[in-house]
């Protein structure tokens, strides 16, 4: 490889050309992984074979190396083409080759401390079995292996190489800048195999299942929605977008750039149409465990399955095969006409390759290595897992995960497979590999430390955020461990910080049968809990009748179910709250076999004696009422002042805090120093009103008196008659000058203007006024207009 080509393959591997990302499972960041890039993105790109080298020897050594070093450096070298590397794990060197095993003359032998890693660029693309691309092929490469195709095609500077056709039996590879959105659709060709590079963006959210569709479903349509005109990318955008149904699949159409969207997968309608079918290929969603695995359609691991599970979904499949604890679960083989789901502890490497199924519809799933060490993981379920999972882990690993939860909550560990070889019995020892949980207490800020057993099943934390730490020694490896976290209320725990919350176990989910936990609120001396119940609903019992012999939860005062019980509840209720008497309550909670609900949440806080009255509201009937902190104000003929209670809802009575001598004295006295003032404010206040009376009656007097007085005879014949405050100058001001107000008759019209707008004979039948004030009163506008014009009016004489 020259220069130039090493420097063109750096540069994509650093932009992103390369998909390095989907070597590690973008849904490890969804369930497990930090939330940044992954550290390990070159080492994805190497396959390890442990405690072997090669017989052949190496280019170029760096001392002091990593595997992520080494393999980083591998990508990089621009000298030579660096097909492989091996690290001596003891001396911590890197050996960089030109060759690997398979090529003439070379082959591995035994090597305690020392592992080789060979390229693995063929998962850098999709396999789809019994397809091609397409016909018309950039370049031909006979007799080189699928894993030199893959390098070729990455590598290839005269074209964009999407992707390769590679026929297994005659070893031949064709390269194609073509990829299925730009070819028109993958095509059905028996004994031939495409890889299409893994897509980067939305298309990397869905499996390529080949050319096929959806089949029909009697009297019904398998699609919910279809959409005509949109490139691939855009369909796929489209149905991880949609709101109106669970999109799961889309079947996209390349002649009319068809998108059919549905909420079925294959497995719901016994599988895929794919006999007759050109130019469609169907697309399913990658769902939550899928993401954890490579699919290759159509192809299986014959004779090599150790559970079966009929009736179940892909992604169930794919859960199970993460949870199976009594084997390493490497793989499984998905039959879609039947739902059989068969998972094995061996992938095609193990056995020389997977087995061509023609287009019988059963797919194999590989699960991807978690190559993550350390990282921040904030969400409230994920895995965690060795690097190299579920290979054996190498030498020398460090790795630093910090897992934080919600507030309130702890941290449920769970573990799946746990195997870190041989270990003495001090499990924490340096000389160990070693899984240790951490996490800082409150209150003193102590530190609490715990070393993982051979036999450890669980571990719960005692906060939300717990440090997990993974150290492996210089030589040996071992098959490592896997497991999951969740965020989980607490339950059976000791409640000491003076406020908090916690609820029933899985809430707001249902709470599961046969479960009891207990919660020991425990505050300082001289204190008081506050306990308030905001959401209760558990299984109802008969009569209404609380007791133990079905779900309840109990509440006593003290650290102990020994002390007084305040009360017990059942079935669905109102929010109420509790007051204890002293420094300490203890809340119980089980649940029966049966009749499971929500359950409840519930809030806690810490009162000093000096903030609370004497009297303890808890110790009145019923006890099981709500008490409520409102503010009351109680107001006598000497005295007014505000006073906390507590106000049970039910009764309503009030409890009054005794009131002390000093108190009511000085009450008084600041009541009767103020008296005085008071009378002297509200006088002045009366006579200010009073004076503002007369001047207002003088006013009107004042103005009636200069308004002109209307002849008697005028009084009689017009007081029936419209008066207009404006003019109809003042009217089309707010509209034009030929609109009418209303849409009436001519004649109707007329009768509702103001008199200056009216028809002029309308001015005879009225006597003659005085000039004066005709010309004064807004009334006659017009008049006024055309005497100031010189024009005598008709009425006028």
């Amino acid at each position: 490889m020259t220069e130039k080509t090493a420097k063109r393959f750096v540069l994509m591997v650093t932009t992103g050309l390369v998909a390095i990302s989907c070597f590690c499972p973008r849904t490890q960041a969804t369930l497990s992984s930090s939330n940044g890039p992954l550290k390990d993105t070159f080492r994805g790109l190497f396959f390890r074979i442990a405690n072997e080298h090669l017989t052949v020897p190496s280019v170029k050594q760096l001392l002091n190396s990593s595997v992520e070093a080494c393999a980083e450096l591998c990508v990089k070298e621009t000298e030579f083409e660096c097909r492989s590397f091996e690290l001596d794990n003891v001396h911590k060197t890197c050996h960089l080759h030109r060759k690997n095993h398979e090529d003439d003359g070379v082959r591995l032998e035994p090597g305690t401390g020392t592992d080789h890693y060979r390229t693995n660029y063929v998962k850098q693309f999709s396999r789809i079995v019994n397809h091609v691309i397409t016909l018309r092929h950039n370049r031909k490469l006979p007799s080189i292996t699928v894993e030199e195709c893959a390098r070729s095609c990455i590598y290839e500077m005269a074209f964009q190489c999407r992707g390769f056709d590679y026929d297994h039996e005659n070893t031949i590879c064709w390269l194609t800048e073509l990829d299925a959105q730009s070819a028109g659709g993958l095509r059905q060709f028996n004994g031939v195999d495409c890889y299409e590079k893994i897509p980067v963006g939305i298309r990397s959210q869905f499996i390529n299942y080949g050319s096929g569709r959806l089949r029909n479903l009697p009297g019904g349509n398998v699609y919910n929605q279809v959409r005509l005109g949109l490139s691939l990318e855009e369909c796929a955008q489209l149905c991880n977008d949609e709101t109106t149904f669970h999109c799961l699949s889309i079947d996209y159409q390349f002649s009319e750039h068809g998108c059919y969207m549905s909420e079925y997968i294959a497995a719901n309608v016994y599988g895929l149409e794919t006999g007759l079918v050109r130019g469609v290929m169907h697309f399913e969603k990658i769902e939550t465990y899928l993401q954890f695995f490579y699919p290759t359609p159509y192809a299986v691991l014959l004779g090599n399955n150790h559970k079966k599970y009929s009736g179940v979904t892909p992604n169930y499949c794919a859960r199970m095969c993460l949870q199976e604890d009594g084997f390493i679960c490497r793989s499984f083989d998905y039959q879609i006409r039947d739902g059989t789901c068969l998972i094995s502890a061996k992938t095609g490497s193990d056995i020389g390759g997977l087995y061509n199924q023609g287009m019988a519809q059963i797919h194999h799933f590989e699960m991807k290595p978690f190559l993550e060490c350390g990282g921040e993981l904030k969400e409230t379920k994920g895995t965690i897992a060795s690097p190299n999972w579920p290979r054996n882990y190498a030498p020398h690993q460090h790795c630093e995960w910090r897992v934080t939860v919600p507030e309130h909550k702890v941290v449920h560990f769970t573990f799946i497979h746990f195997d870190l070889g041989l270990q003495t019995s001090e499990t924490c020892a340096d000389h160990n590999d070693r899984l240790v949980f951490s996490e800082i207490l409150q209150p003193g800020n102590q530190t609490q430390i715990y070393c993982t057993q051979p036999n450890t099943k669980k571990w719960i934390s005692k906060t939300n955020v717990v440090n997990v730490t993974f150290t492996s020694d210089v030589v040996g490896d071992a098959p490592g461990f896997r497991l999951f976290y969740s965020a989980e209320w607490p339950c059976n725990a000791e409640l000491r910080q003076d406020q908090g919350l916690f609820a029933s176990p899985n809430f707001p989910e249902n709470y599961m049968s046969s479960s009891r936990c207990s919660w020991h609120i425990r505050a300082p001396p001289r204190h008081q809990i506050l306990f308030r119940i905001h959401y209760f609903h558990l299984e109802p019992h008969p009569r209404d009748i609380c007791s133990n012999r079905f779900d309840y939860v109990a509440v006593y005062d003290g650290s102990s179910n020994s002390n007084k019980r305040l009360g017990i509840y059942c079935g669905a209720r109102a929010p109420f709250s509790l007051m204890s008497t002293g420094s300490n309550l203890l809340v119980e909670f089980s649940s029966d076999p049966q009749g499971e609900r929500k359950g409840f949440n519930a809030t806690y806080h810490f009162i000093s004696n000096y903030e609370i009255p004497d009297e303890n509201p808890s110790t009145r009937k019923p006890s099981e009422k709500l008490p409520e902190v409102t503010q009351t104000t109680t107001k006598k003929p000497d005295e007014s002042k505000i006073v906390i209670q507590f106000v049970p809802k039910d009764e309503k009575e009030i409890v009054n805090p005794p009131k002390s001598d000093a108190v009511s004295k000085t009450d008084s006295q600041i009541q009767e120093a103020g008296g005085g003032d008071m009378t002297w404010i509200i006088g002045v206040a009366l006579v200010a009103l009073l004076i503002a009376v007369v001047i207002l009656i003088v006013v009107i007097i004042y103005r009636r008196r200069k308004l002109p007085k209307e002849p008697k005879d005028e009084r009689r014949q017009t007081r029936n008659q419209d008066r207009y405050l404006y003019s109809g100058e003042n009217v089309t001001l707010y509209r034009g000058d030929s609109e009418s107000p209303y849409d009436a008759p001519a004649d109707e019209t007329a009768a509702m203007q103001p008199y200056g707008e009216r028809n002029e004979n309308i001015y005879e039948s009225i006597p003659e006024l005085d000039k004066k004030n005709s010309f004064n009163n807004p009334i006659y506008g017009k008049e006024k207009a055309n005497m100031a014009n010189g024009e005598p009016s008709k009425g006028s004489k």
